[in-house]
């Protein structure tokens, strides 16, 4: 690409945002979503549910890939959809890592929503998880550090240890995800009803 392309692309890019916001705005909301809220403890407790929705659409995605179709195999629509709010709060956590979990989980939630919904089939479902698995082998590579940006840490094994130990602050930890996540929900994109539209 020439700077010239370069320049054109961001000014397209920039193009895009704007319009974004004023999407946003147009709905009630503020221009741009709210900054990530979710505690580094609640995000290692919602990262730990929120992998079983990567782990079993990575499954599901294989068994359909042999030709098996959703009602063979007997995928639990409802505990998948059920899922999203996990997975939308981890979103917005302040360690990246877990963020980034979320977002491959929703998009997995988003695919098998609009496969029940009959907006896409099967073989969509498989080749939309095998992109976003590639996606996350691209992520896996320090992204955050190769473009030398200060990111948050993820819980050691030893503090994850420590915090599961005491399940009152587990408790505390959640309940206040859980409120704050009330409390700015409809300032958030990625709603689960949108993408069926």
């Amino acid at each position: 690409m020439t700077i010239e392309e370069i320049d054109k692309e961001i000014e397209r890019i920039d193009r895009e945002l704007e319009a974004h916001r004023q999407e946003r705005i147009a709905k009630g909301m503020q221009p741009d979503e709210p900054e990530p809220f979710i505690s580094r403890e609640a995000g290692a407790i919602l990262s730990e549910k929120v992998r079983k929705v990567r782990d079993y659409g990575v499954k599901v995605a294989a068994l359909m890939a042999k030709g098996h179709s959703a009602e063979e195999i007997g995928v639990d629509f409802a505990w998948l959809i059920g899922m999203h709010r996990e997975a939308d709060m981890l979103r917005k956590c302040v360690v990246e890592d877990y963020a980034d979990q979320a977002r491959i989980a929703l998009r997995i939630i988003f695919d098998f929503n609009k496969l029940q919904a009959g907006i896409i089939d099967e073989a969509e479902v498989v080749r939309d998880i095998h992109m976003t698995m590639r996606l996350e082998k691209l992520m896996a590579k320090d992204f955050y550090e190769l473009i030398d940006e200060d990111v948050t840490p993820a819980l050691s094994p030893e503090e994850l240890a420590e915090l599961k130990a005491d399940p009152e602050r587990v408790e505390r930890e959640l309940a206040k995800a859980n409120e704050d996540y009330d409390a700015i929900k409809h300032e958030l994109d990625w709603r689960l009803e949108d993408e069926i539209q």
